[in-house]
């Protein structure tokens, strides 16, 4: 009994040393509980990726980087190609009220996280927001992961408290009706004056969930149309005739994001009733249907139906811009005038 005594208590004696040395390293070196390859959060994995400097810099002028900064957040975040694309320069955000940075901002930050996979497949969800007023169109086909229609070209970026989508375009929140969106575009000032001038196409663009394929001011000056110019003109057919295609039909063609074109989409415009020179006979109308298919990596689209001596055009149509929100629907912008 003696003797076990003491070898019990001789072990005891040879671990508290032991036990002493590792309590006080875990003590001195609490930095080495942190596993060597933690991700980084979200808003420190965009302030030191420089193509997200632009987001950055907003993030900070808006105050939003503070909320981040909480974690357990999905962003959607634009690199600096989408903010020079959408005028948002370093010089134009400082500009900008942090509020108003913040409206368009918060409208691409989502509490909690969202992945894609926790969106279901050809289906579109308006997910809440940091914008309390405002939910994004978010959806999910074949080609993968759209915000408001715009490309997520790198999805779920997984960050230590919360995910990124890098999306290719900045998304502004529709605050404006269809025409008063069309009327505030720099580059549509042609379209916008035949709208003006003939009360048909006004009367279309106000109507809602409608679609407009514009082409834009370089197309119609490419046709010889120039805005002085098509203030002189007086034959509201001939001016009809050069827009009418690029008025969408509200109940058939709707509201359709650049992603809905994707795979090819029938594009209805409205039936346009015209009074018959020959008085015996009764009024006619027209109207256009072809089909707009984009690849997977929306360079060129197909204007099939088009692409014929009627309307003019020899080659297919390209987008120049797309998912242009308002609260009455969709504006895309084309390079080519239809019926030049």
């Amino acid at each position: 009994m003696v003797m076990q005594f003491i070898n019990r208590n001789t072990i005891r004696k040879s671990w508290l040393p032991c036990l002493l040395l590792l309590f006080l390293n875990s003590c001195s070196r609490k930095e080495s509980l942190t596993p060597p390859d933690a991700l980084p959060g979200v808003l420190e994995y965009i302030q030191k990726t420089p193509s997200f400097s632009l987001l950055s810099y907003a993030l900070t002028r808006s105050k939003l980087d503070e909320k981040l900064a909480e974690g357990n957040i999905t962003v959607f975040a634009p690199p600096d190609s989408a903010f020079l694309q959408a005028g948002w320069t370093k010089e134009k955000l400082s500009q900008l009220t942090p509020d108003s940075i913040a409206f368009v901002l918060g409208y691409q930050i989502l509490p909690g996280l969202v992945g894609s996979e926790s969106i279901p497949g050809f289906y579109k969800t308006y997910p809440l927001t940091l914008n309390p007023s405002y939910k994004p169109n978010i959806s999910k086909n074949y080609y993968g992961l759209y915000f408001d229609g715009n490309h997520v070209a790198h999805a779920n970026i997984k960050m230590g408290d919360g995910i990124i989508h890098q999306v290719d375009a900045l998304s502004f929140p529709a605050t404006d009706s269809l025409l008063a969106t069309l009327y505030r575009q720099p580059d549509l000032t042609i379209f916008s004056a035949i709208v003006k001038k003939v009360w048909n196409l006004s009367n279309q663009v106000q109507q809602e969930n409608i679609t407009l394929i514009v082409p834009n001011d370089k197309a119609f000056l490419d046709s010889g149309y120039t805005l002085q110019g098509v203030d002189t003109i007086t034959d509201t057919m001939r001016l009809l005739r050069l827009c009418w295609p690029s008025m969408g039909e509200s109940y058939r063609t709707g509201r359709l994001y650049g992603s809905d074109f994707i795979g090819g989409r029938l594009f209805y415009t409205e039936a346009l009733y015209l009074p018959n020179p020959d008085p015996n006979e009764g009024s006619f109308a027209f109207f256009y249907r072809y089909n707009i298919s984009l690849d997977g990596k929306e360079i060129l689209p197909n204007f099939n139906n088009l692409v014929n001596g009627s309307t003019g055009i020899k080659i297919p149509p390209k987008f120049v811009r797309k998912n242009i929100l308002s609260k009455g629907g969709i504006i895309h912008t084309v390079d080519q005038v239809f019926r030049p």
